[in-house]
């Protein structure tokens, strides 16, 4: 689930398109800016006719990251003290919301004219392992690694 978060932490610092003249596209208010040179006039069109769905999608991605972390430290608080079964499913309630979200937000970025680059596709990888970290932790499955001991070193 961790890595899951981090993937979305990253998706909003990425860029999350590219345009038709190869000039990379982060999401509005991402504190990334792009670069001093003006936007060609095809590029700044498709923005601006994209641009409250292109909002929208930057308030969701935000959104998922900071349900992600909310339920990434109740879970955590929660396994540290042993408390009851529906806290524990509020926590996973709100991972799952977070992986949900940002799966809808690359959903809604994929119906704009932008191609997709590194921050959606960051934002669905981070969505996929929230949600496997949800069935696995909820599957109780362990990864234990052995060290073979040899002989010599008794």
């Amino acid at each position: 689930m961790i890595l899951g978060v981090l993937f979305d932490v990253a998706s909003i610092f990425s860029p999350w398109g590219i345009t038709p003249s190869s000039v990379y596209f982060y999401l509005p208010w991402s504190i990334v800016i792009l670069g001093e040179d003006p936007l060609p006039v095809s590029d700044l069109l498709m923005i601006m006719q994209a641009y409250t769905q292109l909002s929208t999608i930057s308030v969701l991605s935000k959104t998922a990251v900071i349900l992600a972390l909310a339920g990434v430290v109740l879970c955590w608080y929660l396994g540290r003290r042993a408390l009851s079964r529906i806290l524990r499913a509020l926590s996973y309630s709100v991972i799952l919301a977070s992986g949900t979200i940002s799966f809808i937000a690359v959903a809604m970025f994929g119906m704009t004219e932008i191609s997709l680059s590194w921050g959606a596709y960051l934002a669905l990888v981070g969505g996929v392992f929230m949600l496997l970290g949800i069935v696995f932790d909820w599957l109780e499955v362990e990864v234990i690694v052995e060290r073979e001991v040899s002989e010599q070193g008794e």
